[in-house]
């Protein structure tokens, strides 16, 4: 078997069209960032307080195992520059997705598609890189980016043809790990596993000895930039540590959680002076220790649970949880993985399928093992869709049978529409996204602002509920939260933790809360509705008792 670049009979699409598409890309993001401006969550206010950190020289506190470093070193030349750190994250993935769409464009090129498919591929490729530089925070757009141009280079024939590959290669799979500590498991076992079968597909003695120093390469470059953090990390928590995130996850899916540990664990200061909440580095939070090898019990439970997710896998390309849906989705990833391995037995040079196929498994397997999300998945989605494209090529060339060529009986037009149909299936999730989210958390803002210009609302807070919606309000107002009082003498624990200022999200808890003489508004503002609770005196409070905002 011979790994030899894939040729079309047809010339690939011309670079022109995809200048268009980066044109496209750009003009779509740029046109919508003004919609998702205001748009948090958690775990991107974790990145901003830790940017933060940094600049403040507050390095000690910044660093944790938590949330990987590289997102939040971006961020640091816009907080420098005193630049609203929500654009410069918009910023920052702009440029992650150009970059990605380069990376794509390559890609793509490394397997036998169609120039008509590749065109189909392209305008996916807008759509979905548009809906990961701005639905959430989070660091996957750069790990979908450092990981597409890693798998460019060794997926590449050229891989065999110069060392630099190897380097690359270790290169790209470090940025990946800075992005999110599992991809360092990923790319110690995938790294490995397609050096070693590119070496026995490759006869030639001096390919080997290349592929031999690529590999040795490619796992020293990888090392020397990842040791790094890992060195910072150990010597905050005084043991080898990769990362704390897994040891979070896995403390959730134990059969003896009970939800989000910042839902119940009470009132809990920030981290440390500089931080926004308990969330800048939640490594404290881990109060379960699951073993599921402890016992035969607990191990079936976990069986279980790896199970169900395997299940549900499909569900995380499906539009809905309707069953239809969930299984039309699984019949299309049976269907799109069986054909790229019978694709392998008729044409050797349709290996590159083969080490796709191989990416999915390993990177779906250790999520499988914990949780399944959609955004940690980002890279599969992206495969399959390749992967996809080259099977509707080879269908269409009648690559899947000797007789009658399947281009005799599809048409250029009939192909068109089976090209469009695959299309719409894989990016109608991410366009409804993009147009449903839009102004997302933008009444927060609005709020947050009246709040402090009509009362000087600022300080330390805590809420009854809501946890994740009063995080976003304290994001806003430059205070601290506290998270939400557990048990009786609510008021004690306020005063206990020097709480400033209570939301009270939930009305039937305003009867049972609420001391006598103090300052108590009623807000509304758009779907917004609470009291507002002030633990010291506050004049404007006081003035404007019992009136509504709207």
């Amino acid at each position: 078997m011979n790994y030899q670049p894939t040729e079309s009979n047809e010339k690939h699409q011309k670079p022109f069209f995809f200048f268009k598409t980066l044109v496209a890309y750009f003009s779509l993001n740029i046109s919508l960032i003004p919609f998702y401006l205001h748009k948090l969550n958690p775990d991107g206010i974790s990145y901003i307080s830790i940017a933060r950190k940094y600049c403040s020289g507050n390095v000690h506190d910044a660093i944790n195992g938590v949330w990987s470093p590289l997102l939040s070193w971006l961020l640091i030349p816009f907080i420098w520059m005193d630049c609203n750190p929500l654009l410069g994250i918009k910023f920052i993935s702009l440029l992650t997705g150009l970059l990605t769409l380069f990376g794509l464009y390559y890609l793509i090129k490394t397997f036998e598609i169609s120039p008509e498919a590749e065109k189909y591929a392209c305008v996916g490729f807008v759509i979905l890189n548009v809906y990961y530089s701005l639905y959430v925070i989070t660091p996957d757009h750069l790990t979908v980016c450092f990981l597409v141009w890693y798998l460019l280079v060794i997926f590449n024939h050229q891989y065999t043809e110069k060392i630099t590959g190897g380097l690359l290669c270790g290169f790209f799979g470090a940025l990946s790990f800075l992005t999110k500590a599992f991809n360092f498991y990923f790319f110690l076992i995938h790294f490995l596993t397609l050096n070693v079968l590119i070496f026995f597909i490759h006869r030639e003695k001096e390919k080997r000895k290349r592929i031999v120093a690529n590999c040795i390469l490619g796992f020293f470059f990888f090392a020397l930039i990842s040791s790094g953090w890992i060195y910072l990390l150990s010597e905050k928590y005084d043991a080898l540590t990769i990362s704390t995130a897994g040891a979070y996850n896995f403390s959730l899916i134990s059969p003896h959680s009970s939800g989000k540990p910042v839902e119940h664990i009470g009132l809990m200061p920030p981290t440390d002076s500089t931080g926004i909440s308990i969330w800048d580095d939640p490594a404290s939070l881990f109060s379960i220790t699951w073993n599921p090898l402890k016992s035969r019990e607990e191990c079936v439970l976990y069986l279980r649970i790896i199970l169900k997710n395997i299940a549900k896998f499909a569900s995380v390309f499906s539009p809905t949880d309707n069953i239809f849906f969930v299984i039309l989705y699984a019949l299309l990833l049976v269907g799109i993985t069986m054909g790229a391995l019978f694709l392998l037995l008729k044409r050797s040079n349709h290996i590159i399928c083969v080490f796709a196929l191989i990416t999915i498994f390993y990177y779906s397997a250790g999520y499988c093992l914990t949780m399944l999300v959609e955004r940690y998945l980002r890279i599969v989605y992206i495969l399959y869709f390749i992967l996809g494209y080259a099977v509707l090529t080879a269908f269409f060339k009648g690559q899947f049978w000797s007789r009658k060529p399947a281009v005799q009986i599809f048409n250029p037009r009939t192909q068109s529409c089976l090209l469009i149909i695959y299309l719409i299936l894989f990016t109608s999730i991410p366009t409804y996204k993009i147009f449903h989210k839009f102004n997302k958390h933008k009444a927060l803002y609005t709020l947050s602002n009246s709040l402090k210009r009509d009362y000087h609302i600022e300080g330390n807070f805590a809420s009854d509920s809501e946890w994740n919606t009063t995080l976003y309000l304290t994001y806003h107002l430059n205070g601290k939260y506290f998270g939400i009082p557990q048990g009786e003498n609510v008021y004690e624990q306020l005063k206990k933790n020097n709480i400033d200022y209570f939301f009270i999200w939930d009305e039937k808890n305003e009867a049972s809360f609420s001391p006598a003489g103090l300052p108590t508004i009623h807000i509304i503002e758009g779907k917004y509705e609470f009291t507002l609770v002030a633990l010291h005196d506050n004049r404007r409070m006081e003035t404007a008792r019992d009136s509504s905002r709207f």
